[in-house]
């Protein structure tokens, strides 16, 4: 029996513009992840993926629709719980980093874990991400693609059941791409579900299915 992990259903959210007009970002979308399973969304800049991502993730509330998380609306949830279920078991990549400029690499890694084993594990993510000589360097020290390889590094270091990850690849060489999309290929073998949004091919992920957003509008595509 396949184990539904996340249901997005109807999402809708708009953004009130300068002029006094609204934008729809993301109109009534709707999907579903599996453990095991992985989602490419593609789709041109502005057309409303990261808003989706982010509303998948419990980090922006939509005006119209659901989010279940194992059966559980999310954002029926305090605050405090969504955060902790969103820490505990989500790994998220993000084009704005996220990172906390005052913590070293490796710290930034294991916020939010404890222990010699999650150290260990944190240090041995940054050493496959090429960023062994980086452990003790701050973020703003760091170039865009060291940056984007520590954010991966701190998604997948406490093992999600799933990961959201928006353009996981960007300002990464074909080498330290092709780490990326096998990491995450390993952590979907072992059983997380995965939507990343991307330009590169969805081959390159393994994508089960694939959706294409235009102007907010989500819908399955066939290539």
């Amino acid at each position: 029996m396949v184990e539904q992990i996340l249901e997005c259903r109807d999402l809708s959210q708009s953004f009130r513009m300068p002029d006094g007009s609204r934008l729809n970002a993301v109109r009534q979308a709707s999907l579903t992840l599996n453990c095991g399973q992985t989602l490419v969304v593609r789709g041109a800049s502005g057309s409303g993926k990261t808003t989706l991502l982010m509303m998948a993730a419990g980090m922006m509330q939509p005006q119209n629709g659901h989010v279940f998380l194992d059966g559980n609306d999310i954002y029926t949830m305090p605050r405090t719980r969504r955060n902790r279920l969103r820490n505990q078991s989500m790994g998220v990549i993000l084009p704005m980093f996220h990172l906390l400029p005052y913590l070293s690499a490796v710290n930034n890694v294991t916020l939010g874990i404890s222990g010699a084993t999650g150290r260990q594990r944190a240090i041995q993510l940054l050493d496959q991400m090429g960023l062994a000589d980086r452990r003790n360097q701050k973020p703003d020290r760091m170039s865009a693609g060291e940056c984007r390889r520590l954010m991966v590094a701190r998604a997948l270091v406490h093992r999600p059941r799933w990961i959201l990850a928006d353009e996981p690849t960007a300002n990464l060489d074909d080498s330290s791409g092709g780490l990326i999309r096998g990491l995450l290929r390993e952590q979907v073998q072992s059983g997380s579900g995965l939507i990343v949004v991307t330009h590169e091919s969805p081959v390159l992920f393994g994508a089960d299915d694939i959706y294409q957003m235009e102007s907010g509008s989500l819908g399955k595509s066939e290539s």
